[in-house]
């Protein structure tokens, strides 16, 4: 839904980042709603490097980032320095997915009110309640509304 939120069939580049090896979904949600996917490189050891991201950021202007937090399927969580400055020069949203919160135990939660372009996504489906397939979606209410 934020992808579609973001779409334009009348703009060609409007493009949703993340990073890879990542979860799959954001690039095929990208090419669902036929905005295109820049996949940034991971480091050698699934940290975020933060040069090419900044790099990645400042050439594509996306409308949307996505940060699996923990990744998945890495399991680790960025460092909370890389993620902050990733906010802060994000020119859209920035999503944090929190899917995996339950096991990390690590949250941006608490944190919404110091970034505007901040959401935070999470699900109870691994929590052992998959078949609810239930999430919900914090951040500013510009954004959400």
């Amino acid at each position: 839904m934020l992808a579609m939120a973001v779409a334009d069939p009348e703009k060609a580049d409007i493009c949703l980042l993340s990073f890879d090896p990542g979860f799959v979904m954001y690039n095929i949600i990208a090419d669902f709603v036929g905005i295109n996917y820049v996949g940034v490189p991971l480091n050698e050891d699934f940290s975020l490097d933060i040069e090419v991201t900044r790099t990645a950021i400042e050439q594509h202007k996306p409308a949307i980032i996505f940060i699996a937090y923990p990744n998945n399927p890495s399991a680790n969580c960025y460092s909370e320095n890389d993620i902050e400055e990733i906010i802060s020069i994000a020119p859209g949203m920035l999503v944090l997915d929190e899917a995996y919160h339950p096991f990390a135990q690590a949250t941006f939660m608490e944190r919404l009110s110091e970034f505007d372009n901040l959401l935070v996504m999470r699900t109870v489906s691994k929590m052992g309640l998959a078949g609810l397939r239930l999430g919900l979606l914090c951040g500013h209410p510009d954004i959400i509304n």
